[in-house]
């Protein structure tokens, strides 16, 4: 692995084993794409990929030439409103109004590592198996600072980006769009794969055929849903399982996202993802920064095939901390379809014991074993046992123990009954929209996981019920999406960051559970595959 800048032709490299990653800084100090794919020689000059010819209607930067519009390059990281009329990667609004913005070159640094992401899921590697590139691009409207971020590591040939806004003026800068990743093609002849599915269908393969215009997906639920999964390929015509090239984007994130791609005129193409824009917004004041999820980059000569098991790798090795990553999942039987609500201890010790004879690792608790919840429309938010139907909840635990097995808890965290505890103490806790109605999935409501004392309260009550007896697992479940997204605990300028805010108050949650129980293994159910 290597990355290295070129003072004579301006030109970053970004090199793995086998893949190839270039770009430029442009004659308006505008930063340009110009390779992405196998890996390229040593010596091979690039920078005559960047030049294009004058196209009808593309302005060009005061005091250079037609040949040099930003709206005919193919570019790294697109500003909005300032001579390239295809979507933009970011927008950032001044405190006079204006969302206009440029993105020039600043300043770049190389360095061993990589950093984490505050917050956020994001790869890491040992320092020396992975060098990060940093390039700040300065806004010269609003004076913010976009740091894009680009690591490759020594065992792989993916990319991990991510985009930082830093805002060192002395006035708010209201970001509103803010992609992880641009990747911009001088072509459009690719195919189109995404997943696509809904509740109990989820992830099935479609290729279609780029086509001029818009087209995408996204999510505005809250989490990544059952339509789609936040990724996209983009695969060359004759691109098969076992040959072709194939070009991968996927997003590490569990919010609202999305993935656009334009055709142009020209057949020229460009795809980002990252943050759905609808309903976002950060205020982002002096001297703060906001960091992007992280996007990965894969690409592979070898179709699909290559593709998938480059992918693989680098999860496993690169994205999953687990301590389970490379332990066989135990066995599992859990009670709900047996049981639904209608359970007691001695139900709950007789599906273990006949479980425990066929050989089967773990017993799951489901729903039902907390507060008063005896249906599906009271008690979610009351982490606390439900006596009357277990008795002593540990003393059940050990019992299953010893009968060689596993014990295992359901809990729907980021959710709340109308009918409880929690509800009657903090109904300001729920996400709504003062004065105005409010949509019941399932019977339930969503907890407000932009709060931090909503975050505290649940940390608090879940690790209780984990010290209480040996827990070696959670069912994480989601039952509904979010809707009404409004905190009370938050201005009326500030509402574009509830979605956000509680996607890291979940990531939050998550930090500390496991923080506190390294050796917990957590499932992340949402109707199966919904998140």
């Amino acid at each position: 692995m290597q990355i290295s800048f070129s003072k004579k032709n301006k030109t970053f490299r970004l090199d793995t084993e086998n893949v190839s990653y270039v770009m430029m800084i442009g004659p308006a100090g505008e930063l340009r794409h110009l390779y992405y794919g196998a890996a390229l020689g040593k010596d091979d000059d690039l920078s005559g990929f960047a030049h294009r010819f004058d196209r009808a209607f593309s302005p060009y930067p005061e005091g250079l030439t037609p040949d040099d519009s930003l709206n005919i390059a193919c570019l790294e990281y697109t500003a909005f409103g300032s001579g390239d009329f295809h979507n933009a990667a970011f927008a950032l609004r001044k405190e006079n109004g204006t969302a206009v913005t440029s993105a020039v070159y600043k300043s770049h640094v190389v360095t061993k590592g990589k950093a984490p992401l505050p917050g956020l899921p994001a790869s890491f590697a040992p320092e020396k198996e992975v060098q990060t590139l940093e390039i700040t691009l300065a806004d010269s409207f609003s004076g913010a600072e976009i740091v894009l971020r680009y690591s490759i590591f020594a065992d792989s040939d993916v990319i991990a980006r991510s985009v930082k806004i830093v805002n060192p003026t002395g006035q708010t800068i209201r970001i509103e769009k803010l992609m992880s990743a641009e990747l911009d093609f001088d072509s459009a002849s690719f195919d189109m794969l995404y997943l696509q599915g809904k509740w109990a269908r989820e992830r099935h393969a479609f290729r279609t055929p780029l086509q001029p215009g818009m087209q995408g997906f996204r999510s505005a639920r809250g989490s990544t849903g059952h339509q789609y999964n936040p990724g996209v390929v983009f695969a060359a015509k004759n691109a098969s399982e076992l040959h072709g090239d194939v070009y991968g984007m996927l997003l590490l994130y569990s919010g609202s996202y999305a993935v656009e791609v334009e055709v142009d005129e020209y057949e020229s193409t460009r795809a980002m993802l990252g943050i759905n824009r609808e309903n976002f917004t950060w205020n982002l004041n002096p001297g703060e920064e906001f960091n992007s999820p992280e996007a990965l980059l894969i690409f592979s000569a070898n179709g699909f095939g290559g593709l998938s098991a480059q992918s693989h790798a680098f999860l496993m090795n690169h994205v999953i901390r687990s301590p389970w990553k490379h332990v066989k999942r135990p066995i599992l039987v859990n009670n709900w379809e047996a049981t639904y609500f209608d359970f007691n201890d001695d139900k709950i010790y007789d599906i273990a014991k006949a479980a425990s004879k066929l050989g089967i690792e773990m017993l799951v608790l489901d729903d039902g074993w907390f507060g008063k919840r005896n249906d599906d429309r009271s008690s979610l938010g009351d982490w606390f046992v439900n006596t009357e139907k277990l008795g002593d909840f540990s003393k059940l635990v050990k019992k299953i123990n010893r009968l060689g097995m596993k014990f295992g808890l359901w809990f729907e965290p980021e959710m709340i009954s109308e009918v409880s505890e929690l509800c009657k103490a903090h109904p300001d806790w729920v996400l709504s929209v003062p004065d105005a109605p409010r949509s019941i999935g399932r019977t339930q409501m969503v907890l407000d996981m932009s709060r931090k004392e909503v975050v505290d309260y649940l940390f608090e009550t879940i690790s209780g019920i984990l010290h209480s007896a040996n827990i070696e697992y959670i069912k994480w479940d989601m039952n509904r999406n979010l809707t009404e997204i409004h905190s009370a605990a938050l201005p009326p300028e500030q509402q574009g960051e509830v979605a956000h805010r509680y996607v890291l108050g979940v990531y939050d949650l998550h930090e500390r559970l496991l923080k506190e129980f390294p050796n917990l293994l957590i499932e992340g159910c949402s109707g199966g595959g919904g998140r």
